[in-house]
């Protein structure tokens, strides 16, 4: 049997993760090429990119390569462990960023929008059905945390079953948030929609409404590809109690997506 050292001796620097950084920029230009009606040159960049996420969650949630990794923190000294103080240390700054991006994005919104006079998110937003999206991701956010308390008392059946809940749950957010993007954009509600002419209030709600949700959506879309990595990972038996602490970070992340949403629809749709 290969030991500890053996495996941390073999260890290369990864490629993986500036090779996909490269290629995350691909959905930029795929996203650009297809507004500009290149659509074959666009889909095909967008396609690269998820034939590459795809490649890499097979490499890195392959049982060897997840043995080798455990073997590979095994050998660590224990002086290089991670003390459990700072192992979120990472996942906290990159959410206290998060904070503040949300906050200066929703204080200038509401600065628009209370200088301005005839804005009135009532007559034109679906409070209904997006109410019921709330509800929706409120329930992924406790099916998540159902996900965390299950790894951590050693129940792999149970973290499979409350990640494929959760991510069900905000597949169907992100769903019915781009069933309400298309009726609104055929009623005209746009920001460069000709129609509005001088009626300044309109156009900027339509301008702030599209930059907060959609901001939001981008980032629920982006944990539903990481929770997908994390299926396929714990269906692949990466994860046991003892080692499970990408799916509390990704948990974390989860909560504050929540939590975001529930200040916008406040903000956005009841105010």
């Amino acid at each position: 049997m290969t030991s500890a050292v053996e495996v941390h001796e073999e260890h290369e620097p990864a490629l993986w993760p500036p090779f996909l950084a490269l290629l995350t920029g691909l959905i930029g230009f795929g996203i650009y090429f297809v507004g500009t009606g290149n659509l074959i040159i666009g889909l095909g960049m967008i396609v690269l990119f998820v034939i590459a996420v795809i490649a890499f969650a097979i490499h890195e949630t392959s049982p060897k390569q997840v043995e080798k990794l455990q073997l590979i923190e095994e050998a660590k000294p224990e002086h290089l462990k991670n003390p459990p103080f700072s192992k979120y240390l990472f996942m906290w700054i990159f959410l206290g960023t998060e904070v503040i991006f949300f906050t200066i994005l929703i204080t200038v919104s509401l600065v628009i929008r209370y200088r301005s006079e005839g804005w009135n998110p009532h007559e034109t937003l679906n409070i209904g059905i997006t109410a019921f999206n709330t509800f929706v991701l409120i329930c992924s956010s406790y099916t998540m945390a159902r996900a965390v308390y299950a790894i951590e008392h050693g129940d792999v059946d149970g973290l499979k079953k409350w990640l494929l809940a959760t991510f069900a749950g905000g597949s169907i957010f992100i769903g019915i948030q781009v069933y309400e993007y298309t009726q609104l954009i055929k009623e005209g509600f746009y920001p460069g929609n000709p129609d509005f002419g001088g009626r300044t209030a309109e156009a900027l709600f339509a301008t702030t409404f599209y930059t907060q949700t959609g901001f939001h959506g981008a980032h629920v879309t982006a944990g539903l590809f990481v929770m997908a990595l994390l299926i396929i990972k714990a269906f692949r038996g990466g994860f046991t109690k003892e080692n499970h602490d990408g799916i509390v970070q990704f948990g974390l992340y989860w909560h504050f997506v929540d939590l975001v949403w529930i200040i916008l629809f406040t903000v956005v749709y009841l105010f």
